[in-house]
């Protein structure tokens, strides 16, 4: 699954240059939004919900409550993060930023987690039944 969709690499730095030019040009390489709650680095706020994910499903591994748990969690860290940056569709993309790439500047949170096959086939179905939840 981490491989699954190897030709949105390409969408996704699309989409990651429009963002920045929406927002003007970022400080220091970083994507910085200004928005009502003030100025946040998203780059740094998607890595670290990123590392966040990582640690809670090594500490939960192997328990599906705490698995699950994790993901919503993350799912939701990031489409808060997405929505305070002014993206549509904010958790469009979260299956993607979980399992493929994630921020764009660092791995995907399922690389460096590493999962077995079972492990992948769980979380997928976990990751898939949460986003659809979220429409």
């Amino acid at each position: 699954m981490r491989d699954a969709c190897p030709e949105n690499r390409g969408a996704h730095e699309i989409g990651v240059r429009r963002i920045k030019r929406a927002f003007g040009p970022p400080a220091d390489d970083a994507l910085v939004v200004q928005n009502e709650r003030g100025t946040r680095d998203l780059d740094a706020e998607l890595a670290a919900i990123a590392a966040k994910l990582v640690a809670a499903m090594q500490e939960g591994r192997g328990d599906k409550k705490r698995e699950r748990t994790a993901l919503e969690a993350c799912v939701a860290a990031y489409t808060e993060a997405m929505t305070a940056a002014g993206s549509e569709g904010p958790s469009d993309h979260a299956g993607h930023f979980i399992m493929v790439d994630g921020d764009g500047d660092t791995e995907a949170p399922f690389d460096t987690l590493a999962p077995t096959k079972a492990e992948e086939k769980r979380w997928g179905a976990m990751l898939e039944a949460i986003l659809d939840e979220y429409g």
